[in-house]
């Protein structure tokens, strides 16, 4: 799931920067947007004349978590219904995006259309984006912002040095639970009986402490 999110986001983002007129490419790579290849991050090494996506963090996002998250309204034959489910989980994915172009110039400019396109795009909506992935019905973006100190932290934690990037997060991708096999053994009504001597020694009072 969070995989084929990413990768609609990177193909959607390639096929508009390739589209747009004067931006040239420095070299011969057929596509402009790549991830990072798994056995490149330590020490990160970033082809040339392309933008990687490099997933920088990935968290829980609560503000959509419902109050009681192991039960949730279904669609059912005679109306609607409840079902017991392991709770979903709500992602929120941040993703840095760098330009590695031999043209520093260039590397900026491909960025600000990438800029260009989220700015136009801030929503994919499974209504107007029919070819979103299966089990994302809406996937939101906005710009994060760094301190110089952020910068500086998530620069060093990649160990390599500063180059053209911006960091967005997307939100919500959604893992969603599945329904729980069976129902809870219902708590089962348990009498006592007690005879008619065990009460009045219950009710007895106890005998009072010796001084």
């Amino acid at each position: 799931m969070i995989g084929t999110a990413l990768n609609y986001i990177r193909k959607r983002l390639d096929a508009h920067l390739l589209s747009v007129p004067g931006l040239e490419k420095d070299g011969k790579t057929p596509v402009r947007v790549i991830f990072v290849e798994g056995d490149k991050l330590d020490p990160l090494t970033i082809p040339q004349d392309a933008i990687a996506m490099l997933v920088a963090n990935v968290q829980e996002d609560r503000e959509f978590r419902a109050p009681d998250r192991y039960h949730r309204r279904i669609a059912g034959v005679h109306g609607s219904q409840i079902e017991s489910h392991h709770p979903d989980i709500h992602l929120e994915i941040t993703v840095l995006f760098i330009a590695q172009f031999k043209d520093y110039g260039n590397a900026w400019n491909q960025l600000a259309h990438l800029l260009f396109f989220f700015q136009e795009h801030p929503v994919f909506d499974v209504a107007v984006d029919k070819d979103l992935p299966a089990g994302v019905g809406r996937l939101a973006n906005e710009l994060c912002s760094q301190t110089f100190q952020q910068q500086n932290e998530l620069w060093t934690a990649l160990r390599c040095s500063l180059r053209p990037s911006v960091l967005y997060r997307f939100r919500m991708i959604t893992l969603r639970g599945k329904a729980m096999q069976g129902q809870p053994v219902p708590i089962q009504k348990v009498e006592t009986r007690l005879n008619q001597q065990e009460i009045q020694a219950n009710l007895r009072s106890p005998p009072p402490p010796k001084l």
